[in-house]
């Protein structure tokens, strides 16, 4: 049976069982998660500052007028997120808002929905349930570390808060530690 000129072909993708309760990533809002009902879902406020301001400004205020919860997380808990992040070499890939969501999950003891692999890295480590929305999800936890591409040197963290190794001045790039 072939397809006619024009039809449409319905791929049907498995749906991932979503919590009823659940902390929301820009990425799960971005890619078109819609949090039914909305008032069972919890953004940081950075997440509807973040979203405000693109294409999905009016979808995002439309979600929190309709009863999307908007929470900020304590300090004790973006402290506990931006140290792990540290730790395992991830500050560099963390946005502040990212920070918000982590921190967020860890305190209310709520699973994040994200297709961020990195926001996935740190929150396996930390405890903190992640479910992706489209993505397929991390396999393995992953730790980083700075190589230099001239001399080879590693380095734990950026050293300098630069991009260039203080050795040789050439460039530095993340590279999984081993």
């Amino acid at each position: 049976m072939g397809r006619r000129k024009g039809s449409v072909r319905h791929i049907i993708t498995p749906r991932y069982h979503l919590p009823v309760r659940a902390v929301l990533d820009a990425s799960a809002i971005l890619e078109g998660f819609e949090p039914v009902p909305p008032d069972e879902f919890v953004v940081p406020p950075s997440v509807v500052e973040e979203i405000s301001k693109g294409r999905a400004g009016r979808r995002m205020l439309t979600m929190v007028d309709a009863g999307l919860v908007v929470k900020a997380p304590g300090e004790a808990a973006r402290e506990l997120v931006t140290a792990q992040a540290r730790t395992m070499g991830e500050e560099d890939r963390r946005s502040g808002t990212d920070v918000d969501v982590l921190a967020l999950s860890l305190e209310l003891g709520l699973p994040c929905v994200t297709d961020d692999y990195s926001l996935q890295n740190v929150a396996a480590r930390l405890g903190v349930e992640a479910r992706p929305f489209k993505e397929r999800g991390i396999k393995e936890v992953w730790d980083w570390q700075y190589r230099c591409t001239g001399c080879g040197r590693t380095f734990e963290e950026d050293v300098g808060g630069g991009a260039e190794c203080p050795v040789c001045g050439r460039p530095l790039r993340s590279t999984p530690r081993r």
